[in-house]
């Protein structure tokens, strides 16, 4: 190690930083609680995103949209290929939910999904609504598409690879970075121009977990309110 500094200091040093960031600033990263707050969330959420957006059905009561990235890592020395991802890679899920202006937040159990396209498929009233309310979640969802773009774009080792060993390390750097990266927005840091590539879109869940049944009803009651506007 160059300056004098021997490997085992250096990490020292390292996982000490990344803990000194979430120990001061954890609070960036966190669910909205003030009404006021609450409320603004929505209401960008309801509205249209641009003035050049025509579209003035958007989801009611959304507080964030929520999405999944995968960050490639080194190959962990144990059970490594547990961490392979579709693309063959060694990956970390990063699942994060944004608010509307792509300020991030932690999971949350209320989560309205997309209709799998075996519900959408056909000229079926009932097909014709699911896939004008899969529009419109795609629009909301959109939120949280850019907030992983601007992410990637301010630390680049979100879209390329993390050269750290240890899971745990690999927690920290992420979730260090995701507070670095709110800290930026609040102090109204310019954000970085990101390319498509930057965008990771998942797929459509296909085989959907039946023990969803609850969530599913959830989706129905917002599709049928939709339908009615």
């Amino acid at each position: 190690m160059g300056f004098g500094v021997s490997h085992g200091s250096y990490m020292n040093f390292f996982r000490r930083t990344l803990i000194a960031i979430e120990g001061v600033y954890g609070n960036l990263i966190s669910w909205p609680v003030d009404q006021e707050r609450v409320q603004a969330i929505k209401t960008g959420f309801e509205w249209p995103p641009s003035p050049t957006h025509t579209s003035t059905h958007r989801l009611p009561n959304v507080i964030g949209a929520l999405d999944g990235k995968n960050v490639v890592i080194e190959s962990p020395r144990v059970h490594a290929e547990h961490w392979r991802d579709r693309k063959g890679n060694f990956a970390m899920k990063l699942t994060a939910v944004c608010d509307d202006k792509y300020s991030a937040y932690p999971l949350s159990n209320n989560i309205i999904v997309p209709y799998p396209t075996t519900e959408t498929n056909g000229n079926s009233p009932e097909a014709i609504a699911k896939r004008r309310f899969n529009k419109v979640h795609s629009s909301a969802r959109m939120s949280i598409e850019r907030a992983f773009g601007l992410l990637s774009s301010r630390w680049r080792f979100i879209s390329k690879h993390v050269y750290v060993i240890d899971i745990k390390d690999i927690c920290l750097v992420i979730t260090a970075a995701c507070i670095l990266h709110n800290f930026c927005i609040n102090i109204d840091d310019p954000g970085f121009p990101f390319e498509q590539r930057d965008l990771e879109l998942n797929e459509e869940d296909e085989n959907e977990d039946r023990t969803w049944d609850p969530v599913r009803t959830r989706r129905d009651e917002l599709n049928r309110w939709f339908s009615s506007q």
